[in-house]
């Protein structure tokens, strides 16, 4: 019975666990992985570039730059939300969270530049995908 849920769940998060797959891949040959390790139904994969502050792909989550408390405290954890949420959306998770992310993180850099980095963070959290996924990781408060 695992097994089989393990197959439905491995085609109906296909999209964003062969983006994780390729992302993951793209970091190896460039020798980017500094280590790994489990977090419940997961992988956590830290990278040396500091382009992206952390990510969530299906099973695969990737955190860009150092270790840190931060980090451990409420990035993990926000991203196993993310996560979460492509077991809700499935192939639409690219779509409906993936694609939203990505943007709000864009538009909070553009929009609020000049602002404390606190204040785009917070604006950027704020957002539907974001605030979402706190919730479903079990985020405690960052404010």
């Amino acid at each position: 019975m695992k097994m089989l849920k393990t197959i439905i769940l491995g085609i109906w998060q296909a999209p964003q666990n062969l983006v994780g797959l390729l992302f993951l891949g793209i970091l190896k040959l460039r020798k980017e992985i500094r280590y790994s390790y489990a977090y419940k139904d997961c992988i956590v994969f830290y990278f040396d570039a500091s382009l992206l502050s952390g990510g969530s792909l299906g099973n695969f989550i990737f955190m860009g730059g150092a270790r840190t408390q931060y980090k451990e405290t409420f990035e993990i954890p926000h991203e196993y939300g993310h996560y979460k949420q492509s077991l809700l959306f499935g192939p639409l998770y690219l779509i409906i969270i993936g694609i939203p992310s990505i943007l709000n993180n864009l538009l909070a850099r553009k929009l609020l530049k000049g602002k404390s980095f606190k204040e785009q963070i917070k604006w950027y959290y704020s957002r539907y995908p974001e605030r979402w996924a706190d919730i479903l990781g079990d985020v405690p408060s960052r404010w």
